[in-house]
């Protein structure tokens, strides 16, 4: 008996295959599994310290000024950590960030 595959299912085999080939030569067996898992990502395009009594009179049209100048690199968080440093482009009618640097891991040790 042959079984048909499964709709998709080439594309999760191709999937798992690009994992294992990205697979850090000391991971665990279950990296291609962990490797599936959801973080949260944010893109930060700058903080401000405002007075509350400032935010109440906020309205539609407000603008808020940022610590950030305009061309300056945005900073792309995971899970709540810096991890990169990218650029806003515009995909179609979205916005995006294009990775620019990589925060090394010695960085990222609190």
């Amino acid at each position: 008996m042959d079984e048909k595959p499964k709709p998709g299912s080439e594309l999760q085999t191709q999937r798992s295959e690009e994992l294992v080939a990205h697979t850090p030569p000391d991971a665990s067996p279950v990296w291609p599994t962990l490797a599936e898992a959801e973080m949260a990502v944010s893109i930060v395009l700058g903080e401000a310290n405002v007075a509350l009594s400032r935010t109440l009179e906020w309205a539609e049209g407000s603008l808020i000024e940022v610590d950030k100048e305009s061309g300056q690199p945005v900073d792309v968080l995971v899970n709540g950590k810096l991890c990169f440093r990218g650029e806003v482009v515009t995909v179609a009618e979205n916005f995006g960030v294009r990775i620019t640097e990589i925060i090394s891991n010695a960085a990222k040790i609190d």
